[in-house]
Formats: C-alpha cells, structure tokens, sequence
C-alpha cells in the first residue's frame, strides 16, 4: 500500500465503501487499481442489502491535516466528474472491490439529506465532517455486476 494511501484510509469514515468511478463507455478494470480510490459511498446505518441501497456520496478533500472523505454537499455537485455526469443523467458506475471481488454499480441521485437529518442516518462522524450550511447528497446504488 502505498503512502497516499494509508493516509487515505485513515481518513475513511467507519463503514464506508471506496472505489473506482467509471464514466460512461468506460470497462472496468480486470483488477483493483492501486492507486487511490476515486469515490466512496456511506450506507445508511443498519442498511444490509448490498445489491440495492441509498448511501451518501463521499468525495475526498485535501485538508490541512491531510486527506479525508467528506460527504458531498449539494453546492459541490458541479465540481466532480461524476455528480456532474449524474446531474446531466449520464450513466455513471462505481465499481468496488471486495476481498479480490470486483462488484460493479449503476449511480442515481435520490432525495438530498438536510444536515439535521445526517447523523441519524449516518452517524455522528458524518454529520461532523458534512457542511453545515447545504444539504448532503445521496445516491441509489444498484448492483449491475458481481
């Protein structure tokens, strides 16, 4: 693992799921790439079934500490690549790898989250590094690919 990394993981938010976003026509990789991931989800706590679930989309940040994933707001949805192509309805995947398992999911947004409402559905660390001032967004991950 490399520096980039570790520094990475250590500012993942307990339970998220990090992977790789792939643009539209874009094949997924055979295999894990090793560099740092490119996207990340939060499932809702309690949330079981991984085949079809609404999470909060985490975006990573470089802060004065280093690197840590934050959940994405509604004001940052014109910033990156992938909530970009959702809001003009491209068919964006995230593909997430699981003990050497690649699973491939199909993106949409659902219904944004007020900040109020983040920690009761995503505990305490999110609701702490989400803004406090624009709702956070969420997406439905479909599994397309196991």
């Amino acid at each position: 693992m490399s520096a980039a990394t570790a520094t990475a993981h250590r500012e993942e938010i307990g339970g998220q799921w990090s992977g790789y976003w792939l643009d539209p026509g874009r094949q997924p990789p055979a295999v894990q790439p090793t560099y740092r991931p490119t996207g990340a989800v939060l499932r809702r706590i309690g949330e079981t079934n991984p085949e079809d679930f609404v999470c909060l989309d985490l975006v990573l940040v470089e802060t004065s500490d280093g690197f840590a994933w934050l959940p994405l707001s509604e004001a940052g949805r014109y910033t990156y690549a992938h909530s970009l192509g959702l809001l003009q309805n491209e068919p964006w995947r995230l593909v997430l790898w699981d003990n050497g398992d690649r699973r491939e999911y199909e993106a949409a947004y659902v219904d944004s989250l007020s900040p109020t409402e983040i920690a009761a559905f995503y505990g305490a660390t999110a609701y702490g590094r989400a803004r406090s001032d624009r709702p956070a967004v969420q997406l439905r991950l479909r599994l397309v690919r196991a």
